[in-house]
């Protein structure tokens, strides 16, 4: 075997133990059997083909770049220790990001019963509950994930929060202003348990966490009614795009033990985030065996729902939002969309100080 056969298999191992694809059929003219060796590790053999066909695919998983032909073998031994490995890890990490807006903008519209500050005074608020929500944005797979509420709030401005991020807010008059710095979850191709990621979405690849900048403004009328925008920028994996969030709330009922409210929420995405979301590529495409579909910056989602806050005592409370998520737009026809209108319920048990 040559010297360049030899290094062109270790580059396509390399490629392999990376990405760790199950069994991908490529949408290619026919090819001789692939070979089966029981429990090998991951292998990849290539047919020649003097025909050049062009296909979105590293270079280093051919022997000849100019016969763009992969056949591909993988033990089923091997796949399965490092999907078990990897579940493990992502849980891990997904744990962690959730903590940050993984149901928002829904819970963020309805507060999760965060207790707002006095003027002059600062506040603290810790809770958990349950949401169940999609699987991912058009999934007809519902999810319950775990809630943790931790919430700070200091009289000059700043809160730390897993609703809201860590940032600064101020208000003058009727105008709110808020600035945070705040975590997007990924989303994984693969089913991780409670956390994001759907078997569904097999060979869509993943849209890793990005740290977000998120700066809103909003106007409250008088009598309790709100609105408002925020806008929601990637710092990191800029592929995954922009979003901006429009929203409004009206009070429906407001005592001193129960408040019960409406919100609703229009989210914008521009192209990148559109596309990330809902598109397919040529790639993903030959991957997932979804037809190609590319999408433009439009209205991606539609939340509505109320919010029901009950106090059991000056430090403990119940908080319950309930509602409807919908994909709408060039959102709603791509085809990894399932379920275009989906149910939204969390409930959470807080105590503030």
């Amino acid at each position: 075997m040559s010297i360049y056969r030899r290094t062109l298999q270790k580059k396509n191992q390399t490629f392999m133990d990376i990405h760790k694809p199950l069994l991908i059929h490529m949408h290619a003219p026919a090819a001789p059997p692939v070979s089966r060796t029981g429990a090998e590790s991951i292998s990849w053999r290539y047919v020649e083909d003097r025909r050049p066909v062009r296909r979105r695919i590293p270079w280093c998983c051919f022997e000849n770049v100019a016969t763009l032909r992969p056949v591909v073998s993988i033990s089923q031994a091997n796949t399965a220790h490092h999907y078990f490995k990897d579940t493990a890890m992502l849980r891990f990490r997904h744990a962690a990001i959730f903590l940050l807006s993984t149901i928002a903008p829904a819970l963020h519209a309805a507060d999760m019963g965060v207790a707002a500050a006095k003027p002059g005074e600062s506040s603290m608020t810790v809770g958990l509950g349950v949401a169940a929500l999609p699987a991912y944005s058009g999934s007809d797979q519902t999810r319950a994930v775990p809630v943790v509420v931790l919430d700070y709030q200091h009289s000059s401005g700043f809160f730390a929060s897993t609703v809201s991020g860590i940032g600064y807010k101020t208000k003058v008059g009727p105008v709110a202003l808020s600035g945070a710095l705040g975590v997007a979850p990924s989303r994984s191709d693969r089913d991780h348990g409670p956390f994001r990621g759907s078997d569904a979405l097999r060979g869509m690849g993943e849209i890793k966490t990005s740290a977000l900048g998120v700066f809103g403004v909003g106007y409250e009328f008088d009598g309790g009614i709100g609105i408002g925008m925020r806008a929601m920028m990637a710092l990191t994996h800029r592929e995954r795009g922009n979003s901006y969030e429009f929203g409004a709330q009206a009070p429906l009922i407001k005592s001193e033990a129960n408040q019960l409210g409406l919100f609703v929420t229009a989210t914008y995405s521009d192209k990148k985030n559109m596309q990330a979301f809902y598109g397919v590529t040529a790639a993903q495409s030959l991957t997932s065996g979804y037809k190609r579909y590319d999408t433009k910056a439009g209205f991606s989602r539609v939340n509505a729902g109320v919010n029901w806050n009950h106090k059991l005592n000056k430090q403990w409370s119940v908080n319950t939002m309930a509602g409807v998520a919908s994909v709408v737009g060039d959102a709603a026809d791509s085809p990894i969309v399932k379920r275009k209108t989906a149910p939204l319920l969390a409930v959470t048990v807080n105590y503030a100080f």
